[in-house]
């Protein structure tokens, strides 16, 4: 999306008509459109910019995270599309531990640490053995993404500052693969920033409607038909459940590698993951449906931590490991 800044026309009829010399003009009218500018959308010297792609990998703690995502699941017919993003003074609290990692693989399995003293009221205990407080929400001004189907220019929450939720109706096809998708925070308590990544190809559906068994004894291995770029990343996340609604899941399972139409989990994750099965809808607890994901990630570092821009299209679906 292209911001324009329009010029009040009296105030072109009054200048000309006082007869100041051309090159006054132009430079008045520099000054004027500087000073009412978005400096994120409009100037990207002034800002902290990063458009290279990032390697294929884990997901990074961050203290800000834009998301724009076109996702397939058993409640809809067909794709749907968000965009949202959140920004704050730090990342999560890290209750999770790696229990488990081989290959572009690894288990994490919820684990309180054990600080040397007593953690404060609002912190918890990470499995690092530090007590941490949830980040205070920060926001970053009006965020604005290009290269979408939809003009897209979102203002954080009121009563959740650095909380940016999706606008509803956004087309289902909202980037197109390979084409430029551009993210810009216009800064406010949350420094300004542009990161840029690139569309990528719907990913195959096939998961959400047939789901995913895991089986003791041998490796598990994920299948999709894979996109036409060659440098988009996959990542599988397979998720256990939680002890009560909002809790930490118990159990997670996380593997990334390049698109090329298929994934190994090794059978040592596969069996140090918990048995059951993914309901479709929970009751008292929550046991969300696992994910398949393309993607292009790209990121930068600010005063709070790093800053990331993930474009993807997801397909989520039921598994179940049986006992």
């Amino acid at each position: 999306m292209q911001t324009m800044t329009q010029t009040d026309p009296s105030m072109h009829d009054q200048r000309t008509a006082t007869g100041a010399p051309l090159a006054l003009l132009l430079a008045l009218t520099a000054t004027l459109v500087t000073g009412c500018s978005d400096t994120a959308a409009n100037d990207p010297g002034q800002v902290p910019t990063n458009t290279t792609q990032d390697a294929c990998g884990f997901a990074v703690a961050a203290a800000a995270t834009i998301d724009i995502s076109e996702r397939s699941d058993v409640w809809h017919d067909g794709f749907y599309a968000r965009v949202e993003a959140q920004t704050g003074a730090g990342s999560e609290p890290n209750v999770h531990a790696v229990v488990v990692e081989a290959a572009n693989c690894r288990l994490l399995e919820l684990m309180y640490g054990e600080c040397t003293s007593a953690c404060a009221a609002d912190e918890v205990c990470q499995s690092t053995g530090e007590c941490a407080a949830e980040p205070e929400g920060l926001a970053a001004g009006t965020l604005r993404v290009s290269g979408l189907a939809d003009a897209v220019a979102i203002e954080s929450q009121s009563w959740s500052p650095g909380r940016y939720d999706s606008p509803s109706l956004l087309s289902a096809d909202l980037f197109r693969e390979g084409d430029t998708v551009q993210a810009s925070l216009a800064g406010a308590d949350f420094p300004g920033l542009i990161l840029g990544a690139r569309g990528v190809a719907s990913m195959d559906p096939a998961l959400t409607a047939s789901g995913y068994v895991l089986t003791d004894g041998e490796d598990a291995r994920l299948t999709w038909t894979p996109g036409p770029d060659p440098d988009a990343c996959v990542s599988v996340t397979l998720k256990g459940r939680n002890a009560v609604h909002g809790a930490p899941l118990g159990s997670v399972i996380e593997c990334f590698g390049p698109d090329t139409g298929s994934l190994t989990i090794p059978q040592a994750i596969v069996e140090a993951f918990p048995t059951g099965e993914t309901p479709e809808v929970t009751n008292g607890y929550d046991w969300p449906h696992s994910e398949l994901t393309r993607y292009t990630r790209t990121s930068l570092d600010t005063e709070h931590g790093p800053a990331v821009l993930t474009v993807r299209s997801t397909t989520y679906f039921q598994m179940s490991h049986p006992d």
